[in-house]
């Protein structure tokens, strides 16, 4: 990105590479359109031997729920989860399967009046695999708006540097959420019900942080940029 850059610009280009044979895992585990979906995306068949390689934008995302809200979560995992699984190694398979209940809570809280943060947070717990770190990717990328601010990615490297910010808008969530680190090394992993407690607090303070609704989505990329990353 160059000086010149628009926020909009930086926000619609940050992308990742994602190998196809990362997710050619769920080619015989995944339904028939959970497979085409996945082709289309790559443009190749899902083959474990594949060394195919796309770049997938926060724009290609959006552009996905555009289409279509169940392209559009599919669309979301390939992008946040690059390696195919969570981290630990636990794979998508259970969210997957019950890809067209979660669309169709996407579609009625698009349909509804902003809710509490929490109000939101509450409509996925009925989903086991599916923690807040994922489906507030969703609620972002489809364009949910809560009480307390437009939705954005909450997930835990987010988290750490709100810890370890110097910012004063921060201190309130980072002193609630605690230290980052283990006492036994490397970083903590924080709670659900952590996030969960702390994300309307962090989607207001966010709007305040970037002066205005619409670069709110720009401080969480700040943030992300500035998490500690690795090993302790």
């Amino acid at each position: 990105m160059n000086e010149h850059t628009s926020p909009d610009q930086m926000i619609s280009a940050h992308s990742f590479p994602v190998k196809v044979r990362n997710w050619a895992r769920y080619a015989n585990r995944c339904d028939s359109r959970v497979i085409s979906c996945l082709e289309d995306l790559f443009g190749v068949q899902l083959d474990p031997e594949s060394s195919a390689v796309i770049e997938l934008s926060r724009q290609d995302v959006f552009d996905a729920f555009g289409d279509d809200i169940a392209k559009g979560i599919i669309t979301t995992l390939v992008w946040g989860y690059p390696k195919g699984k969570l981290p630990g190694g636990r794979g998508f398979e259970r969210v997957l399967d019950r890809l067209p209940e979660i669309s169709a809570i996407i579609a009625e809280l698009r349909a509804e009046p902003p809710l509490a943060a929490a109000t939101i947070c509450s409509r996925f717990e009925q989903f086991s695999g599916l923690g807040p770190s994922t489906f507030t990717k969703f609620l972002y990328f489809s364009g949910i708006q809560a009480e307390e601010g437009r939705c954005l990615i909450y997930d835990q490297m987010v988290m750490r540097a709100i810890v370890v910010s110097d910012l004063s808008s921060w201190r309130e969530i980072g002193s609630r959420l605690g230290s980052v680190h283990r006492p036994s090394g490397g970083y903590r992993m924080f709670t659900q019900k952590q996030q969960i407690s702390s994300y309307g607090a962090y989607l207001r303070i966010a709007e305040q942080v970037a002066g205005s609704p619409m670069l709110a989505d720009l401080v969480e990329l700040q943030l992300f940029n500035c998490a500690p990353k690795g090993r302790r």
